[in-house]
Parts: structure tokens; sequence; C-alpha cells
């Protein structure tokens, strides 16, 4: 599945994650336990990290989903273990991007409307 689609969805359904993190401690757990690998988001000015959901079709079923906004816009971090790693896509009529990267044994695509990448560019291995 195209990650845009994802992306609309999750904006059509009002960008409410399942749940957030209230801490770094609670972020590098929930990393550490659904990833293999524990990380945080640096903070960076204009991001908000809204929480967490799930997605399938994009990577592995039920792949974890961080839900940020940067200076107003939505962005998308779709992460899985390597192994589920395949091209993201976007329709190119979107005017999204995709960012990749790689932490460890994980993959990360950042889906959003930025040349560069807010999020996966600034994580920090704990």
């Amino acid at each position: 599945m195209a990650a845009d689609v994802v992306l609309s969805r999750f904006e059509k359904s009002g960008f409410e994650p399942l749940w957030a993190c209230e801490t770094d401690e609670q972020f590098v757990s929930y990393t550490r336990e659904k990833l293999g690998v524990a990380f945080v988001v640096k903070p960076q000015p204009n991001l908000q990290l809204v929480g967490w959901s799930y997605a399938d079709g994009v990577l592995g079923d039920s792949a974890p989903v961080l839900l940020a906004r940067h200076e107003g816009q939505p962005i998308m971090v779709v992460m899985d273990r390597a192994r589920n790693d395949h091209r993201v896509r976007v329709a190119e009529q979107s005017g999204l991007k995709v960012h990749r990267a790689e932490l460890g044994r994980v993959v990360l695509y950042e889906i959003s409307p930025s040349c560069a990448p807010v999020v996966v560019n600034n994580l920090i291995a704990k």
C-alpha cells in the first residue's frame, strides 16, 4: 500500500494516536520492546511527537508508526525490523517525500511534505 494513502487515513481520522509516551523512558521502553532497538527523538524546534499507532501494508503487519507534526505539517514515521524492509512509495501527485534511515536492525521511513527529514535524522540510540 502506498504510504500517502496510510497518512491520509490517519489525517481523516483526526491524526489521533493509539497512545503517547509521556516520558523519554516510556519511549525507550516502547522502542526496545517493539523493535529490539532503543532510541528517542532529539527535541527539535517546531516538532511535536503526537504518539504511536500501527499500520499494515507499508512494511510488516502492524508496523509501529510514530505520528508527528513539524510546523503544523503531519509526519508519519513507519518503522520495522530490517527483515521486513522493502520499497516504501508515495504517489507522485501527493507532494510527499520518503526519507529512509536505519538504526541497528530497524528501518525507518519518514513520510512528510518536507524535502529534508525532521525525525529520522534526529534519532538518539539508548
